[in-house]
């Protein structure tokens, strides 16, 4: 160092040291992170950086997956979090602690300019041409996502706990198997969900699948109409096809002397029976196919075991019940505005999710009438009407333990209802949209396939099931509950003199179900409320 006499004079404070950041490209932005002693980096080829200071190496890389730069960045110091948006309306959140990104969610479809953490409200403002907006960050939702596997939206997810046992003969196989746009079906651990298998489909797009337990097999369905099936063991596959369009929708059911058949719903309208055991005379087929529904699309199938009945909707917005017999109409409901996605059956009570953002609970015993002479009446056969959903309903499902409806929806939101009631008990929230639902009965978990390419897992509280049984204990089952299967008793026997014994012992007990509706509405139900938080454990309280 040279002082002002041009002497050259000794320094204890050594010289800086440069060095040279990898990246092909200029960097826009630059951070030190002092509590993790890092530096992160954006740069033109599209990729965040972040180096250890002390090392001066690379400890994790975000590439964009869009192909463009990102646009800016901030951090959230306490959660340890990188927040980064660019021109395409995408907000990505990289966890530096779990080494991964945990969120890419496309919230705008406008180029996000700015963006900055607002650390005491927990909230990020980003700047778009001309405005500014702000976003409330949610923690306290408990899920596990499942996100190194898939590539593009989840369309399927099934849980299966198969009958044979693993190699020490202890517990039954347990799995998750989910199939997704990205054209793979995947085979994962139920216990740690790690994947185990991936079947990649090379001839025609994913659009529906269900795993066949009796027969090992896994059965998909194709858009051009083709139903295949993969063998697990020879990894070997079968193609049938008769649709003449895709095939949304596959459900297994015992329909006949015991034997597990594969229904398929297609966009041509119709309903597909196939026989998929593998026989020394005869190799899987079709058994039979019928028009369920003309001039429009079969979106969702469902099989009632009790009445053994086919039940299926789609987008005429009708729900249609056939015999699994004769496959001839037996019944219908109607009373939807907009395409019916998804079913499901609680005993005597069918509940249906549509486009309409509703769910409607119907009664499954009602005979509803297909036709009759001019001026006749059609019966109505809707039991309520659950309303809380701001999109349109993908997923149903039931809590078989306490008797709840759990639904998901492609507004992100994931909830249990007490549907006798019309109330929401539950409401789980997620950027994503959700396109598929399913219940883990064992782990009292909620698996749901979302819009970008993950699986989410909800660990939903266990207060849910203390809440059932001691209001189980204290309070009389519900009277329609008792009065569905008393009239399903009689539906079924066969000898007349005892059907009306049993009739006559239910109308002297039991009043009828639109009396029994009219007295809970009378006691007032408990109205939904869309601004219900996300799960908190006392949430139940309001049941």
């Amino acid at each position: 160092m040279v002082n002002k006499e041009g002497k050259t004079v000794s320094s204890s404070t050594p010289p800086l040291q440069f060095c040279r950041l990898m990246s092909g490209r200029g960097l826009s932005h630059v951070f030190y992170l002092a509590e993790l002693d890092y530096v992160l980096t954006v740069a033109f080829d599209n990729k965040l950086r972040i180096y250890d200071n002390d090392t001066k190496r690379v400890v994790a890389c975000l590439e964009n997956p869009h192909e463009c730069p990102f646009t800016d960045v901030t951090y959230d110091r306490t959660h340890h979090q990188v927040f980064l948006v660019d021109k395409y309306g995408f907000l990505f959140v990289y966890d530096i602690q779990k080494e991964k990104s945990i969120l890419i969610h496309r919230i705008l479809t406008e180029p996000l300019l700015s963006i900055t953490f607002i650390r005491h409200s927990d909230e990020i403002a980003i700047a778009l041409k001309g405005r500014v907006t702000w976003w409330k960050i949610v923690r306290d939702t408990s899920y596990q996502a499942v996100s190194e596997g898939h590539s593009g939206p989840v369309i399927c997810v099934q849980f299966s706990a198969q009958s044979r046992k693993d190699a020490s003969g202890s517990d039954p196989l347990k799995y998750v198997y989910s199939a997704s746009l990205d054209n793979t079906v995947r085979m994962w651990d139920a216990y740690d969900m790690v994947c185990l298998r991936t079947l990649e489909e090379h001839r025609s797009d994913l659009a529906s699948m269900r795993f066949c337990e009796a027969h090992n097999v896994l059965v998909t369905g194709h858009d051009d109409g083709t139903v295949r099936l993969w063998n697990l063991d020879t990894s070997s596959t079968i193609n049938m096809r008769k649709h003449e369009n895709t095939v949304s929708c596959i459900l297994t059911a015992v329909l006949k002397r015991g034997e597990e058949f594969v229904l398929t719903g297609g966009f041509d309208g119709r309903v597909g029976i196939w026989d998929v055991r593998k026989k020394s005379n005869a190799r899987p087929h079709l058994v039979t196919m019928f028009e369920a529904h003309a001039n429009s699309e079969v979106l969702c199938i469902l099989h009632d075991p009790h009445k053994n009945t086919i039940v299926t909707a789609g987008n005429d917005t009708v729900i249609k019940v056939w015999s699994a017999g004769t496959y001839e109409l037996v019944g219908q409901h109607t009373g939807h505005t907009e395409a019916v996605m998804c079913l499901t059956l609680d005993a005597n009570f069918l509940f249906s999710g549509s486009e309409d953002t509703t769910i409607r609970v119907w009664d499954a015993l009602s005979k509803a009438t297909v036709s009759g002479p001019a001026g006749h009446r059609r019966k109505k056969t809707v039991i309520k009407t659950l309303v809380g959903h701001t999109r349109p309903v993908t997923g149903l499902d039931m809590l078989e333990e306490t008797g709840h409806l759990l639904s998901c929806s492609l507004d992100g939101t994931l909830k249990v209802w007490n549907y006798t009631m019309g109330a929401c008990l539950l409401q789980f929230e997620h950027a994503m949209e959700f396109r598929c639902l399913a219940y883990r009965a064992d782990h009292n978990e909620a698996l749901v396939g979302t819009s970008d390419d993950s699986i989410l897992v909800f660990k939903l509280p266990d207060e849910s099931r203390q809440v059932s049984r001691a209001t189980s204990a204290t309070q009389p089952a519900p009277l329609w509950d008792l009065a569905a299967q008393l009239a399903m008793i009689a539906e079924q026997d066969g000898k007349q003199g005892k059907r009306r014994s049993i009739k006559r012992e239910a109308s002297r007990k039991l009043p009828t179900l639109r009396e029994l509706e009219q007295q809970l509405s009378n006691k007032g139900a408990v109205k939904d409320d869309p601004n219900i938080p996300k799960y908190i454990p006392n949430a139940f309280a309001r049941a």
